[in-house]
């Protein structure tokens, strides 16, 4: 089965037009994730809060007001800047882009492998396939996409494949004994 699975994926994922169609969609979601600074905004506004609490401590305390609230206060304060630092840094590096140039070289990297070989097989599926759904009489695969309605539901694809060939087998079929 996983020899299929991987035959129909090369053949109809790893072909010239489809790696850069996947190229440019990927390139496409980067330029919209890298627009949506929504995240580095909160960080920097709550960064922002906190040097003013800060403030605040540090201007009580200088006045002389200097209790064990005002030191626990003052200590979590400084742990949550240093929290708020680090996502900030963590948001503005973890962004990485890739050209579509460097997506279609990583997606044509798996052309031409063995489709027999069980690492070969183990890369494509895990790459490139969501799941996998076994009827009577064919095979129906999902792959791997990211954006809107990036999830298709069992019922989605069986009134699919109801619609387009009107004899799916509702026959439910024992499976095999399990062998030890």
């Amino acid at each position: 089965m996983e020899r299929y699975i991987v035959e129909q994926t090369v053949n109809r994922v790893l072909v010239d037009e489809v790696i850069e169609y996947i190229a440019d969609k990927v390139v496409e979601l980067q330029r919209k994730e890298l627009a949506d600074t929504s995240m580095l905004d909160y960080y920097k506004s709550q960064l922002r809060e906190t040097e003013k609490s800060l403030k605040n401590i540090m201007a009580a305390i200088e006045q002389g007001i200097f209790t064990p609230t005002t030191k626990d206060r003052l200590l979590e304060l400084e742990a949550e800047k240093a929290d708020l630092e680090a996502n900030i840094q963590r948001e503005e590096i973890a962004r990485p882009t890739f050209s579509k140039e460097q997506i279609i070289f990583f997606l044509e990297r798996f052309k031409g492998g063995d489709v027999n070989d069980r690492e070969y097989q183990r890369q494509i599926i895990d790459t490139f396939v969501s799941q996998i759904w076994l009827y009577d009489d064919k095979t129906v695969i999902t792959y791997n996409y990211s954006g809107e309605g990036n999830t298709v539901t069992l019922e989605a694809v069986e009134a699919a494949a109801s619609e387009a060939e009107k004899k799916c087998s509702d026959q439910v079929t024992p499976s095999p004994p399990h062998l030890r």
